[in-house]
């Protein structure tokens, strides 16, 4: 009978996991505004600090995947030459793409675009619902909604 590894579970790591989780959800329901302010002040901090850098790694995994799919480099198994995946190619394709549907049509592919078309980021300099709102809205819409998702999530993979 071929014997199953299980995982070790880091109880610390949990508790303290557990507990910054749990604090952040009840500063969310009980202070709501001041959370959603704080929140907001780190989010457009780290978008107007760090987007490029972001952005330069989005480009760079692009490079990465095409270096893997062309090169010899992406032939390598993981678990030695004579491994089996434990799903077929069909299996993994169809579960890339219905996981990406189903987040980015259900919910992000559409609000997204209308969310950065109503509050653009300060640093682009355009007012809410203009021309320029709505080009940063699709260019942004097609960066997080194209083919660069897939090599970002492949990667690691």
């Amino acid at each position: 009978m071929e014997e199953k590894l299980k995982g070790k579970l880091y109880k610390e790591v949990l508790i303290v996991i557990g507990l910054l989780l749990t604090i952040e959800i009840l500063l969310g329901i009980f202070f709501t505004e001041k959370f959603g302010f704080v929140m907001s002040k780190m989010l457009y901090f780290i978008g107007d600090s760090f987007g490029w850098w972001i952005n330069l790694l989005a480009v760079f995994s692009v490079i990465l995947g095409m270096v893997l799919i062309i090169f010899k480099w992406g032939d390598v198994k993981i678990g030695g030459i004579d491994a089996k995946p434990d799903f077929t190619t069909w299996q993994w394709y169809s579960i890339s793409i219905c996981g990406g549907i189903g987040c980015g049509l259900l919910y992000w592919a559409m609000g997204e675009p209308l969310y950065h078309f109503m509050q653009p980021p300060a640093a682009i300099h355009a007012l809410p619902g203009s021309r320029d709102a709505a080009i940063f809205a699709v260019s942004q819409a097609m960066f997080h909604w194209s083919f660069v998702q897939y090599f970002i999530y492949s990667i690691p993979a």
